[in-house]
């Protein structure tokens, strides 16, 4: 199904709202807000929760109105459009782990480059992570579709009947589904730990966190090579 178009009323709100996120979820009015508000804990200070308030809404409200991160915001529309096109031929039952995959990389990218350490080796490794969840998901395509063509579409229900007939097959699409789920429940861990990393003076270093995101790429790779074996027999 088609994306309905958007009047230039509808797409000048969506874009504001898009900067309200951006700017209540950036990591520098988050941690602005946060610093302030332990600090004032700490002290006895609890008039100062208020003025962590009021920073947060400061800094967000500049965020707001800054040319670049409007600027960021509008790539980032223009990406996720064009996400939902190059998936549309993928099945549903894959569509939403590509789609997911590429805003958590977005969302995590962009915290990242606006940090005071972007960590350029976890942002490679993130890039690559969401770029193999793309490619398992298309090479999948053909055995997800001949699976949901003799079982129907993919539900937890009807994959367990099948899993229990012991059918391979099913093994390895039910591995797929569980693979790229974790891949994008990582990314965004995984990044959201990279981030709170660049705002505290402990946390995980870059090589560890670039070294668990190659893994997830490693199991992604190996699955898709079970799944291939197994249609390959079936088709």
């Amino acid at each position: 199904m088609s994306s309905p178009v958007l009047s230039s009323k509808q797409r000048r709100q969506q874009y504001g709202r898009q900067l309200a996120f951006n700017a209540a979820t950036h990591p520098w009015p988050l941690a602005l807000g946060a610093v302030v508000a332990v600090a004032s804990i700490l002290s006895g200070v609890l008039f100062g929760v208020f003025v962590a308030l009021l920073a947060y809404v400061g800094v967000a409200v500049t965020m707001f109105f800054d040319d670049a991160q409007g600027q960021k915001v509008l790539e980032r529309m223009r990406a996720q459009r064009e996400n939902a096109s190059s998936v549309k031929a993928l099945p549903e039952s894959l569509q939403k782990h590509v789609v997911e995959a590429r805003a958590q990389r977005d969302a995590v990218i962009s915290a990242l480059q606006d940090s005071a350490d972007p960590m350029p080796q976890v942002q490679a490794e993130i890039r690559a992570l969401t770029a193999e969840v793309d490619r398992v998901a298309t090479a999948g395509a053909p055995a997800v579709r001949f699976y949901e063509n003799r079982h129907g579409p993919i539900t937890r229900a009807s994959n367990r009947r099948q899993l229990d007939n012991g059918d391979i097959l099913a093994q390895r699409v039910n591995d797929l589904i569980h693979v790229l789920t974790n891949a994008v429940e990582q990314i965004g861990v995984l990044g959201g730990e990279a981030v709170a990393a660049t705002l505290q003076a402990h946390g995980e270093d870059q090589r560890q966190l670039a070294r668990r995101v190659a893994g997830l790429r490693d199991d992604l790779q190996a699955t898709r090579a079970g799944l291939d074996v197994a249609y390959r027999k079936e088709s």
